[in-house]
């Protein structure tokens, strides 16, 4: 506060001393005009050079004086001084250029597409979708181009049957009617939620698919070669896709699902073996795109389905991502409302009524999906993602499919039964082998086998393929008699089953490769399992003494069935150095070698296993590892030098092995893979 009386203090501004600053005040000299002037002193650089960050002629000569800067005078490049120039940068420009041609693209296609039409009008093509930048593999279309597909693109009946599309109601409410002016990245159609694909003209058929930027491209020719290839080899083992369904038109409507089919035919394909090696990162790729893409589909869940039952031939297990993808199935099909087919609407955003075939196509797609996931959780020895599947309300569901004998309702019936003897026998939080105490499980065997006979004769005269996984379930069941006590009463006799089994399982599977000429090399992954854990039992029994005596009269049998599994093992090889093969390499190496200790143990708890936590394919897992601490004596083994063996005996075992199996060079065994992570 002011005393009064005095006058307040004179405020002095200090101005930096200049020549002739009497002359620059007069002159009405403000501070707008200082920082214009010395801004301008600062543009003193050329575009191209502010461009790029570097130190530019122009700014150390006098105005006029020279027209172009060094450096673009060099490079031939236009010299500018513009006062309103931004820089811009690269990687944003780029990304801005790839997708304007990308569009470009998408847009001169689909008019070349409208050409062969005539009087299509242009909101019936799906040229109007546009990248969109808020989440990867996501389209965002227009309103104009959303109208003209919900209002007049004409919709194929088996396509919405198969989920592919959503059902067209008078009264129904299309997404983009829902759709507000304000759309979001939530409110943005998904590529899968585009209702139907346009009307294809044998031009657009004629022209080939291709995928990962064109490294892999399939004429018409081709893709009905593996389309019907698809569908007579391997459509029969999982029943979930549509035959009236065109390859085009799964094309149109899911890419992803079509190239999932196209790599499951290409398994086999005598026109074009490297195919399958070709399509297998782009389709992986494409696949976990689509899976990072929400909402998922339908047709998501079919292409996992298809991946997981026949993977991509891998030499490791660790690498096999089917378990993981089976988790994120099962969450998707939840997600969608295929648990509760018969209440979409409560998982739509718009008004849907099903037909009654629609709500069994989905009914059946929902069941294929827990089939897959409980074959695949039982292949490599962990509990399925039982926490996400209402197994009671699954067998309720199946009744309501229209064939009763339809194949996927038998499988469901036996999946049922294996998922009863892993909830039964393995449930033990307490422990942490996983499986419950010998004496607990006595009892329950008893019972378990009362009802695989009961089921049994409910199924009553089975095909092959429903017969193999009936068998496969009964392994399953047996597979638990190893982790018994050897004290245990009727340890040997339960032991001396689990071998009857096996054997049924492996002569059953021949006869109907032969049978059907190609079951071997047409099967699942999950038939490949089973198979090799029923090998892998042969092979304990043959190696132990005590076993070997006690089923000393059908040895010879028992002998042409394991030599007849390697084989068969080999057939259901994809590609070289896959997990079969290098199996049958597994087995033949184990059991031509002289000292059986490295197999199995002594007397009657000979097949005791020290790997007890994979559950029924525990045998497995514990003989690789054998096999891997047989070679992880072997230093120079692993260095791949040539390996030093003082045994002679092993060393002359090794030279009288059959012409079939040779381990000169561990028949391509990597030398990092003898550490052994590919079976974990």
């Amino acid at each position: 506060m002011n005393q009064p009386g005095v006058a307040p203090a004179e405020t002095s501004i200090h101005v930096p001393p200049t020549r002739n600053t009497s002359a620059l005040l007069s002159s009405a000299w403000t501070a707008r005009e200082y920082n214009g002037r010395h801004a301008s002193q600062k543009r003193r650089a050329c575009n191209e050079c502010r461009q790029q960050k570097l130190r530019c002629d122009l700014a150390h000569s006098p105005e006029g004086a020279v027209s172009s800067c060094s450096r673009c005078a060099k490079l031939g490049l236009s010299c500018k001084v513009d006062e309103s120039f931004q820089r811009t940068r690269k990687r944003r420009r780029s990304a801005d250029f790839q997708e304007e041609i990308s569009s470009l693209k998408q847009q001169l296609e689909q008019y070349q597409r409208q050409r062969t039409f005539s009087g299509t009008p242009a909101e019936h093509v799906l040229g109007d979708e546009t990248p969109d930048r808020s989440a990867p593999g996501r389209l965002s279309a227009s309103p104009a181009a959303n109208r003209g597909i919900v209002s007049n693109t004409q919709r194929t009946p088996s396509l919405v049957n198969n989920g592919l599309l959503p059902p067209a109601d008078s009264d129904s409410l299309s997404p983009a009617t829902e759709r507000n002016d304000l759309t979001g990245t939530t409110t943005r159609p998904h590529e899968h939620e585009i209702e139907a694909p346009p009307k294809t003209s044998p031009a657009a058929i004629a022209r080939p698919r291709s995928l990962g930027h064109g490294n892999v491209t399939l004429t018409e020719d081709e893709i009905e070669e593996l389309y019907a290839a698809f569908f007579s080899l391997y459509h029969p083992t999982l029943p979930i896709l549509d035959p009236e369904i065109s390859a085009q038109q799964y094309c149109e409507t899911s890419p992803l699902l079509f190239w999932c089919i196209m790599a499951v035919a290409a398994r086999r394909s005598l026109t074009n073996s490297t195919l399958l090696s070709k399509l297998s990162q782009p389709v992986t790729d494409l696949l976990w795109k689509a899976v990072r893409s929400v909402p998922h589909s339908l047709a998501l869940v079919q292409s996992i389905l298809l991946i997981c039952t026949w993977p991509f031939p891998t030499s490791s297990s660790a690498t096999d991502p089917s378990y993981v993808l089976m988790h994120t199935a099962v969450s998707a099909s939840v997600q969608i409302g295929l648990h509760r087919p018969q209440h979409q609407q409560d998982f739509a955003k718009y008004r849907i009524r099903l037909t009654e075939k629609e709500v069994a196509a989905r009914i059946k797609i929902w069941i294929a999906c827990n089939i897959v996931a409980q074959s695949v959780s039982i292949g490599v020895g962990l509990q399925s993602p039982a926490h996400l599947q209402d197994w009671s309300s699954i067998e309720p569901l199946a009744r309501q499919i229209e064939s009763p004998s339809d194949s996927i309702r038998q499988m469901l019936q036996v999946e049922l039964f294996r998922h009863k003897v892993t909830m039964a026998l393995a449930s033990n939080p307490e422990t942490e082998l996983m499986t419950k105490p010998t004496h607990e499980r006595l009892p329950l065997y008893k019972l378990l086998n009362s009802d695989w006979l009961v089921l049994e004769a409910a199924l009553g005269q089975t095909d092959g393929l429903i017969r193999f996984h009936l068998l496969a379930a009964r392994l399953h069941l047996h597979a638990f008699y190893l982790f018994d006590e050897a004290t245990s009463k009727d340890y040997v006799e339960r032991i001396l089953a689990l071998f009857a089994t096996a054997s049924a399982l492996i002569e059953h599977t021949l006869n109907y490769d032969f049978e059907e000429s190609g079951f071997t090399s047409h099967c699942s992954f999950h038939a490949y399992q089973s198979f090799s854990s029923a090998a892998f039992v042969l092979l304990k029994v043959l190696r132990s003494e005590y076993y070997a005596d006690l089923t000393s009269q059908t040895i010879t049998t028992t002998k042409r069935l394991f030599n007849s599994s390697v084989m068969a093992l080999r057939k259901m090889s994809v590609s070289n150095n896959d997990l079969p093969g290098r199996l049958s390499d597994v087995l033949a190496y184990l059991y031509n070698h002289p000292n059986p200790r490295v197999v199995c143990g002594e007397g009657a708890s000979a097949l005791q296993l020290s790997i007890q936590s994979r559950l029924s394919m525990s045998i497995v897992y514990d003989s690789l590892w054998r096999w891997r601490d047989q070679f992880s004596l072997n230093a120079s083994q692993v260095n791949g030098t040539a390996a030093q063996v003082n045994d002679a005996e092993f060393q002359a075992a090794m030279q009288e092995l059959p012409a079939l199996f040779q381990f000169d060079d561990m028949n391509g065994f990597p030398s990092d893979d003898l550490y052994f992570d590919w079976f974990r």
